[in-house]
């Protein structure tokens, strides 16, 4: 594991990516909100993500469905239902009596795996069948 890398441009955005390349196997994008291109205006981050998740040419990971949806290979993303059903559980129990700070520090547990399949297919993965069982797919047109 490497530490976090903060980027502004485009232009360093690449650098990292490069030197990154050779020293890990996969990239955690997470926000690449407000990069700035050569004339420093900003990209939308959903023009960002394919490209260098395309220079990067190994496994790209994102935080989001839409960073699969703008090219990254996967993500698995936190399920509204489940932080709703979590959170009128704690509610539940402050109605019936127990004090807010007596209640569990809890997080999610399930999540939903995306996997684009244009991702997939160009970086030459050909999974087992089986360990796809509840995967959703996007295939970009």
């Amino acid at each position: 594991i490497l530490p976090i890398t903060l980027v502004t441009t485009l232009e360093a955005a690449e650098r990292e990516i490069d030197q990154l390349r050779a020293r890990c196997d996969a990239l955690l994008i997470t926000n690449l909100n407000a990069l700035l291109d050569r004339g420093g205006k900003p990209i939308p981050e959903t023009a960002v993500i394919g490209p260098l998740a395309k220079r990067y040419g190994k496994v790209t990971m994102g935080t989001s469905p839409f960073h699969v949806k703008s090219g990254a290979l996967l993500t698995v993303a936190n399920s509204g239902v489940e932080q709703g059903t979590l959170a009128a559980g704690m509610l539940l129990d402050c109605l019936r009596g127990t004090p807010i700070k007596d209640l569990p520090i809890t997080r999610n547990r399930r999540g939903q795996c995306i996997i684009n399949l244009k991702a997939m297919r160009a970086l030459g993965i050909q999974p087992v069948p089986a360990t796809l069982v509840g995967v959703t797919f996007y295939e970009d047109e």
